[in-house]
Protein backbone atom coordinates (compact mmCIF):
# COMPACT_ATOMS: atom_id res chain seq x y z
CA UNK A 1 0.00 0.00 0.00
CA UNK A 2 1.45 3.33 -0.72
CA UNK A 3 1.84 6.49 1.33
CA UNK A 4 -1.38 7.74 -0.55
CA UNK A 5 -3.63 5.58 0.91
CA UNK A 6 -1.92 5.42 4.40
CA UNK A 7 -4.73 6.34 6.62
CA UNK A 8 -7.42 3.10 4.61
CA UNK A 9 -8.17 1.66 7.95
CA UNK A 10 -7.21 3.61 10.75
CA UNK A 11 -10.12 4.82 11.84
CA UNK A 12 -8.94 8.14 12.27
CA UNK A 13 -12.08 9.76 13.72
CA UNK A 14 -11.52 7.26 16.69
CA UNK A 15 -8.50 8.44 18.02
CA UNK A 16 -7.90 11.62 20.06
CA UNK A 17 -5.57 14.71 18.81
CA UNK A 18 -3.09 15.62 21.01
CA UNK A 19 -3.77 18.90 21.01
CA UNK A 20 0.15 20.03 20.88
CA UNK A 21 1.04 23.15 19.64
CA UNK A 22 4.26 25.42 19.61
CA UNK A 23 5.27 26.84 22.71
CA UNK A 24 8.02 29.82 23.16
CA UNK A 25 11.76 29.58 23.20
CA UNK A 26 14.48 32.31 24.59
CA UNK A 27 13.46 35.99 23.36
CA UNK A 28 11.23 39.20 24.19
CA UNK A 29 7.50 39.09 22.40
CA UNK A 30 4.85 41.18 22.19
CA UNK A 31 2.12 38.60 21.80
CA UNK A 32 -2.05 38.96 21.68
CA UNK A 33 -4.48 36.69 23.67
CA UNK A 34 -6.54 34.72 21.32
CA UNK A 35 -7.92 32.25 23.75
CA UNK A 36 -7.60 31.37 27.38
CA UNK A 37 -9.06 27.58 28.23
CA UNK A 38 -8.72 25.11 30.71
CA UNK A 39 -8.24 20.69 28.92
CA UNK A 40 -7.97 17.48 30.54
CA UNK A 41 -4.79 16.09 29.65
CA UNK A 42 -4.00 12.19 28.95
CA UNK A 43 -2.76 12.16 32.39
CA UNK A 44 -6.11 12.66 33.93
CA UNK A 45 -4.96 15.99 35.76
CA UNK A 46 -6.35 19.63 34.35
CA UNK A 47 -3.88 22.16 32.56
CA UNK A 48 -4.43 26.08 31.73
CA UNK A 49 -3.65 27.10 28.10
CA UNK A 50 -3.61 30.28 27.30
CA UNK A 51 -3.11 30.42 22.99
CA UNK A 52 -1.58 33.50 21.64
CA UNK A 53 -0.49 35.22 18.63
CA UNK A 54 2.69 36.52 18.09
CA UNK A 55 2.94 40.06 17.13
CA UNK A 56 6.45 41.04 17.29
CA UNK A 57 9.36 38.92 18.30
CA UNK A 58 13.26 38.81 18.94
CA UNK A 59 13.30 34.86 18.10
CA UNK A 60 14.26 33.55 14.60
CA UNK A 61 12.16 30.42 14.76
CA UNK A 62 8.92 32.35 16.66
CA UNK A 63 7.95 34.61 13.86
CA UNK A 64 5.44 37.82 13.57
CA UNK A 65 1.60 35.58 13.03
CA UNK A 66 3.17 32.49 14.56
CA UNK A 67 0.55 31.29 17.28
CA UNK A 68 1.81 29.67 20.41
CA UNK A 69 0.69 28.53 23.22
CA UNK A 70 1.78 28.75 27.47
CA UNK A 71 1.11 25.82 28.93
CA UNK A 72 0.86 25.43 32.74
CA UNK A 73 0.09 21.74 34.07
CA UNK A 74 -1.81 21.90 37.55
CA UNK A 75 -0.39 18.94 38.62
CA UNK A 76 3.11 20.59 40.01
CA UNK A 77 3.17 23.24 42.83
CA UNK A 78 3.81 26.31 41.22
CA UNK A 79 1.01 26.21 39.00
CA UNK A 80 -1.38 28.64 40.77
CA UNK A 81 1.33 31.26 40.79
CA UNK A 82 2.30 31.33 36.75
CA UNK A 83 -1.32 31.50 35.92
CA UNK A 84 -1.48 34.01 38.49
CA UNK A 85 1.05 36.18 37.01
CA UNK A 86 -0.12 35.73 33.60
CA UNK A 87 -3.80 36.82 34.70
CA UNK A 88 -2.76 39.65 36.55
CA UNK A 89 -0.74 40.83 34.20
CA UNK A 90 -3.88 40.74 31.53
CA UNK A 91 -6.23 42.02 33.46
CA UNK A 92 -4.07 45.29 34.17
CA UNK A 93 -2.84 45.61 30.52
CA UNK A 94 -6.79 45.17 29.60
CA UNK A 95 -7.34 48.03 32.32
CA UNK A 96 -4.63 50.34 31.47
CA UNK A 97 -6.01 49.92 28.12
CA UNK A 98 -9.50 50.95 28.48
CA UNK A 99 -7.59 54.20 30.81
CA UNK A 100 -8.39 52.59 34.27
CA UNK A 101 -5.35 52.93 35.85
CA UNK A 102 -6.19 52.65 38.73
CA UNK A 103 -7.09 48.69 38.46
CA UNK A 104 -4.55 47.12 40.85
CA UNK A 105 -4.59 43.55 40.22
CA UNK A 106 -3.98 42.18 43.42
CA UNK A 107 -6.53 43.77 44.65
CA UNK A 108 -9.36 44.09 42.30
CA UNK A 109 -8.45 41.02 40.58
CA UNK A 110 -11.44 38.08 41.19
CA UNK A 111 -11.98 34.55 40.74
CA UNK A 112 -14.82 35.73 38.81
CA UNK A 113 -12.70 37.45 36.61
CA UNK A 114 -10.21 34.27 36.20
CA UNK A 115 -13.53 32.24 35.38
CA UNK A 116 -14.04 34.59 32.46
CA UNK A 117 -11.18 34.02 30.47
CA UNK A 118 -11.60 30.51 30.61
CA UNK A 119 -15.45 29.86 30.21
CA UNK A 120 -17.33 30.92 27.11
CA UNK A 121 -16.65 34.88 27.57
CA UNK A 122 -13.04 34.86 27.11
CA UNK A 123 -12.55 37.76 28.60
CA UNK A 124 -9.01 38.15 27.79
CA UNK A 125 -9.37 38.23 24.20
CA UNK A 126 -7.34 40.70 22.18
CA UNK A 127 -5.44 41.57 25.12
CA UNK A 128 -1.59 42.65 24.31
CA UNK A 129 1.37 41.69 26.74
CA UNK A 130 4.76 41.53 26.79
CA UNK A 131 6.71 38.47 27.43
CA UNK A 132 10.42 37.63 28.01
CA UNK A 133 11.49 33.79 28.12
CA UNK A 134 14.60 32.32 29.30
CA UNK A 135 15.99 29.16 30.45
CA UNK A 136 15.53 28.90 33.99
CA UNK A 137 17.48 25.61 35.89
CA UNK A 138 15.58 23.35 38.05
CA UNK A 139 16.53 23.67 41.32
CA UNK A 140 15.63 20.09 42.32
CA UNK A 141 17.41 18.88 39.21
CA UNK A 142 20.88 20.37 38.15
CA UNK A 143 21.03 20.50 34.56
CA UNK A 144 17.58 20.25 33.89
CA UNK A 145 15.83 23.35 32.54
CA UNK A 146 12.40 24.81 31.58
CA UNK A 147 11.59 27.93 29.74
CA UNK A 148 10.34 30.70 32.24
CA UNK A 149 8.10 33.67 31.59
CA UNK A 150 8.17 37.20 32.61
CA UNK A 151 4.51 38.90 31.77
CA UNK A 152 4.17 42.37 31.70
CA UNK A 153 1.96 45.08 30.35
CA UNK A 154 3.19 46.97 26.66
CA UNK A 155 4.37 50.54 27.49
CA UNK A 156 1.76 51.69 24.59
CA UNK A 157 -1.18 49.44 25.41
CA UNK A 158 -3.58 51.99 24.58
CA UNK A 159 -2.06 52.72 21.69
CA UNK A 160 -1.73 48.99 20.28
CA UNK A 161 -5.76 48.41 20.89
CA UNK A 162 -6.47 52.01 18.97
CA UNK A 163 -4.69 50.98 16.10
CA UNK A 164 -6.17 47.44 16.00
Amino acid sequence: MGLESFFTGKNIREHEGTKGGKYFSDGSYLVKVIECKMIDRRSGQPAFVADLEVIESNNEETKVGDKCGFFVGMDKDPAMGKIADFMKTAYTSLANAAGHADFNADNDLTDEDANNAINGNNSLMGVYLSLYCFKKEVKSKPGNFFTAHQWSVPSNVAELVSAA
